[in-house]
């Protein structure tokens, strides 16, 4: 199947970047790109383009064919491992615990580099140009990310050292678990995951499945029984659940 023409002009982006990527260490399939900072941590940076139209699209479909996104992300083998079944020999984006768009970093919407040519339709745009804006970015804004998550001290410090900080959530915590097990400090982890499925509001109407996963999660993860669930004296309507 023949290329179309936004495919061609992003494979050209990607040529002009792809030297300076390799420079800093980074190895490639198709769109994505990896390098490993620390044993199981790996950077992740994937040019992800507006799918193609199919049937009758939307127009929003057709006002984004033609953009492109750079996804960042930053793969936890063990985190990963404790979800799937097998460890990532080349993670992409969807496989990281840590993502973000190098668009939102820069404080523009997703898919914000445009493989159109505004002024003369589908005449060649200025391919140099705009992988130039893509690696500015990058160096102001995407490297300066992956940085802040390059090895599991710098990930666990940023997510749960202070509430509210960026990167903070609920989630963030079960991840950490996971990390502090792989790590043999299975007290700190059950304590997280302790704290996390007290925080599970008990009105929510998937709270108790998600609680059952983190309590599975936590036998194989060889983690002592967790706390009871609700927390004592919490109603879910007009009945007291008990664990």
């Amino acid at each position: 199947m023949a290329k179309s023409i936004f495919a061609e002009r992003m494979d050209e982006v990607q040529s002009l970047l792809w030297p300076k990527l390799k420079a800093a260490g980074f190895c490639k399939r198709g769109r994505t790109f990896n390098r490993s900072e620390e044993d199981g941590i790996v950077q992740v940076i994937n040019l992800q383009m507006w799918p193609s139209p199919i049937g009758q699209p939307s127009a929003l479909d057709n006002a984004m064919y033609g953009t492109f996104a750079v996804n960042l992300g930053v793969y936890i083998s063990e985190v990963y491992a404790a979800k799937y079944p097998k460890i990532r020999a080349f993670p992409i984006d969807a496989d990281c615990a840590i993502r973000t768009r190098l668009d939102r970093l820069i404080g523009e919407s997703d898919f914000a580099w445009s493989l159109k040519d505004k002024f003369a339709g589908l005449m060649k745009p200025k391919v140099d140009a705009l992988a130039a804006s893509v690696w500015e970015a990058m160096e102001r804004e995407g490297f300066p990310f992956l940085e802040r998550y390059s090895t599991r001290a710098k990930i666990i410090d940023d997510w749960i050292g202070e509430p509210g900080c960026p990167g903070y959530s609920g989630i963030a915590r079960v991840d950490v678990a996971i990390m502090k097990t792989a790590a043999g400090d299975m007290a700190a982890a059950a304590q997280l995951l302790d704290e996390h499925i007290g925080k599970v509001d008990p009105a929510r109407p998937n709270g108790r499945f998600h609680v059952a996963y983190v309590r599975e999660l936590a036998e194989r993860l060889g983690l002592r029984k967790l706390a009871a669930w609700p927390p004592e004296g919490c109603l879910v309507g007009r009945v007291a659940h008990a664990e």
